[in-house]
């Protein structure tokens, strides 16, 4: 079982961790651990990212306490898995992981969800894997792998509606504009993530697409974006890189609705003030989302951000636990369709072929479909 172990002041843990580097500069290298429990490695980590400025290797202004707690909590069940005194090289970790992984997946769900999501399955991998990183990077142990690489993925046993086009659910137009109102001038989540969802509902953009768009892709007086590049990673440990959209058809321009230019009005101004309060002058070369833990407000965000806005919604239970981010570019096409509009014109405004667009909304096919057909059944048509 798990036993937590109290904080230390943060200014050891650094002077902790200068000393360590500097031994290395002078070739002194620590004493190797390679014959300690498991337990005992995990309790030096949960330490670790309770103290250092850099835990979790991303967080670089330390890990969050809600982060924190839910590391804790996913390796109290993990651990309830494996043997006692199972050892940090034992080569039957990643097969003990893997069949916790197969036993977690039964637990209730939440959110109207029978088991646990997708996502939370994952939490406990990055958990685990986050653990052996640290001691493989930071910490004086003996480790050769990461053996939650080589553990075998587990799926939800939520079961997928095979009429979801690639499982990404169409969301309705009442969960979209609950979304928006969840993050309309929230204090507690970043700025961007307003804009971001009214981009993702408003607009049908890839979220690559989305990251990408400067100030100066946006035509306030013709009330139109152009889409002309996207942003993606470039590889692990590579960082992200700009390339042009997924086809050519991703040239494209589409109009901007009411409710959109009006939420870009009120982003621009307040980066625009969040611009001048950090020294900059603005202008159009800046990103309409931008990094939000950086102090300036020039520099692009990453494709993470959408996963950050989704899963928040799904723990307030606003929209289900199946639901993703380009269900958002679906739930534009859809609403859209349903109104009217040709779907060569949707096809056009999103970058996207009609062929592709119907198997996508095969559901709102069928509704209209059935529409239609009882309005000939009652004689209406």
């Amino acid at each position: 079982k798990w036993i937590s172990l109290k904080s230390t002041v943060k200014s050891e843990a650094i002077k902790e961790k200068d000393q360590l580097l500097a031994q290395k500069k002078l070739g002194i290298l620590p004493s190797v651990k390679n014959d300690i429990k498991l337990t005992d490695m995990l309790k030096e980590y949960v330490k670790w990212i309770e103290t250092s400025p850099d835990a979790g290797l991303r967080h670089k202004e330390g890990m969050s306490p809600t982060l924190i707690e839910e590391k804790k909590f996913n390796l109290n069940i993990i651990l309830d898995y494996f043997p006692n005194g199972i050892k940090i090289n034992d080569s039957n970790i990643n097969r003990y992981f893997g069949l916790a992984l197969e036993d977690i997946r039964k637990r209730p769900g939440t959110k109207g969800n029978k088991y646990i999501s997708e996502s939370t399955i994952h939490s406990y991998r990055v958990t685990l894997s986050g653990a052996f990183t640290w001691a493989m990077k930071e910490g004086p142990y003996d480790i050769k792998y990461n053996p939650v690489t080589s553990t075998k993925k587990v799926k939800s046993l939520n079961k997928i509606d095979p009429y979801k086009s690639k499982h990404h659910e169409l969301w309705e137009r009442s969960e979209f504009e609950a979304a928006l109102r969840e993050y309309k001038d929230n204090k507690y989540v970043p700025e961007t993530w307003y804009p971001l969802i009214a981009l993702g509902g408003y607009g049908g953009m890839r979220i690559g697409e989305i990251v990408a768009l400067k100030w100066s892709d946006y035509d306030e007086q013709n009330n139109e974006i152009k889409i002309d590049k996207n942003r993606r990673s470039a590889g692990v440990g590579k960082g992200f890189e700009e390339t042009t959209p997924k086809s050519m058809r991703g040239f494209r321009k589409f109009p901007v609705c009411p409710e959109l230019k009006t939420i870009l009005k009120e982003h621009k101004e307040n980066q625009y003030s969040l611009s001048l309060k950090s020294g900059q002058i603005f202008s159009d070369d800046f990103p309409i989302i931008y990094n939000t833990t950086k102090k300036l407000k020039n520099i692009k965000s990453t494709t993470s951000v959408c996963r950050k806005t989704i899963y928040k919604l799904r723990d307030k239970g606003i929209i289900p636990e199946t639901y993703t981010f380009h269900g958002l570019r679906h739930h534009f096409g859809s609403y859209w369709y349903s109104k009217g509009v040709p779907m060569n014109i949707i096809a056009e405004w999103m970058g996207d072929d009609v062929e592709t667009l119907r198997k996508v909304y095969i559901n709102v096919l069928k509704e209209q479909s059935q529409s239609y057909a009882e309005k000939i059944i009652r004689g209406e048509i």
